[in-house]
């Protein structure tokens, strides 16, 4: 079996580190995109098992929300809503954010799963942050959270901390589907048919170019005006 619904960490671990030395020194050109786009989707479309569903590719990708008696109470009376419910709506994006936060039951500096993980280092990367800047630049799954994932499609989001201000957040959709062939939604940007548990080499060569050399980047331009105004802010401090 190729594509795994549940993964451990052994298995995580060893396809990560395979994955990372083949994409270390990695250079990539314009040019070379449309045929990587076409090589990674055939590699992902071959790694599909029948009666994969897009529910499971989410949590798979970005790993999902536990949801405590206490994080329901705290929905239900910010919302009106329970969160089980799927028809349930809430327009307050801010608000189930801040309570995803406060019953947050994993480490928001690092992701379990590989995706998700490498995302972020990624993002790192591009954006040349400290490791003191690192550790405010954090990622958050919302699946099975609320009305966050089920309608706003928001699968999870990264953000970077401002003091005394909202975080600059950038909303995550995990979809199996070819790029563009999902709405545009302003709440989120989608990330494609990345393999979530790359084994062969195609399946880790598809995950390096998907990870590091197109979406990385991509989410890394939402922060670069965060991160270069609070740059500026502490050089002015210290001044």
């Amino acid at each position: 079996m190729v594509v795994r619904r549940t993964a451990s960490e052994a298995s995580e671990a060893r396809a990560m580190r395979s994955a990372q030395q083949m994409g270390s020194g990695t250079t990539s050109h314009d040019s070379d995109r449309p045929g990587m786009d076409v090589f990674a989707d055939s590699v992902f479309d071959a790694s599909i098992e029948r009666g994969y569903k897009g529910t499971v590719y989410e949590m798979d990708a970005l790993g999902y929300m536990k949801k405590t008696p206490a994080y329901e109470q705290a929905y239900k009376k910010l919302t009106g809503k329970d969160c089980k419910d799927p028809d349930g709506y809430s327009p307050d994006i801010t608000g189930m954010m801040k309570i995803v936060r406060e019953h947050y039951n994993l480490d928001p500096l690092k992701p379990v799963k590989p995706i998700a993980r490498e995302l972020r280092l990624a993002i790192i990367r591009y954006l040349k942050l400290t490791p003191a800047e690192a550790n405010k630049f954090k990622f958050y799954t919302a699946v099975q959270s609320g009305a966050l994932d089920s309608k706003h499609h928001i699968d999870g989001w990264f953000e970077y901390e401002v003091p005394g201000a909202q975080p600059r957040w950038v909303g995550v959709d995990a979809s199996m589907k070819p790029e563009g062939d999902k709405k545009d939604f302003t709440t989120s940007m989608e990330v494609n048919r990345v393999p979530v548990d790359p084994e062969t080499e195609d399946q880790r060569k598809a995950f390096v170019y998907l990870i590091e050399q197109k979406f990385a980047p991509r989410l890394a331009k939402q922060f670069q005006a965060i991160v270069d105004q609070e740059r500026a802010k502490a050089i002015r401090r210290a001044a």
